[in-house]
């Protein structure tokens, strides 16, 4: 018992701590997939720490018991895979034994499978640019037709409707600019008479 508890009279609560456990599977689903996201939030904690702090290029990637990947990449995928790909030569030692790289899904196809993959990445990331270039084009287009940009709009590559609707917008525009123009000429002629005592 400490001693400021045994003056007040309380048994001090004496918990089991951090303590080891055995590393073997976990029988139960629900407990395993609790476990599996604690610590799948612990390790990409402590990669991105690592990266942080050491300024160490890391990828994590963790597949979950329902097979769902999750991944942890600093900086960027191309430069990590780079990176790892160039520091690899046939004369270096290969990091996992045998019996692990066929745990891993990875062997003597490693090579052509991470190549694959970077291949793979290229032209996906090719796609994406071009989807953003015309998802670009396309909102440019938008504002256009929304009279944003009206006068710098190419209306060649407009429809009849929307040729109809700019028509309506214009004359509106043209109406509103006539209407305004002679509020301004009744405001300078009552500034003049008022200029002159009239």
């Amino acid at each position: 018992m400490h001693a400021s508890d045994a003056i007040n009279g309380k048994k001090r609560k004496r918990t089991t701590g951090r303590r080891k456990i055995e590393i073997k599977p976990i029988e139960r689903a629900t407990a395993r997939q609790v476990s599996f996201s604690k610590r799948r939030s612990g390790l990409f904690k402590k990669a991105c720490e690592l990266s942080i702090l050491c300024g160490a290029h890391v990828a994590v990637i963790v597949f979950s018991p329902a097979k769902k990947p999750f991944s942890f990449i600093h900086p960027l995928v191309p430069s990590v895979l780079d990176r790892y790909l160039s520091s690899q030569s046939f004369d270096q030692p290969h990091y996992y034994s045998q019996n692990q790289n066929q745990l891993l899904g990875l062997g003597s196809t490693s090579d052509a499978s991470v190549s694959n993959l970077s291949a793979q990445l290229a032209e996906h990331t090719a796609l994406l640019e071009a989807a953003k270039s015309r998802n670009e084009a396309l909102k440019e287009r938008v504002r256009a037709l929304e009279g944003n940009v009206w006068m710098d709009g190419d209306v060649s590559c407009l429809g009849c409707t929307e040729l109809n609707n700019l028509k309506m917008a214009l004359e509106k525009v043209k109406v509103d600019i006539l209407a305004q123009a002679g509020e301004l000429r009744i405001m300078d002629a009552a500034r003049y008479m008022v200029a002159v005592g009239y």
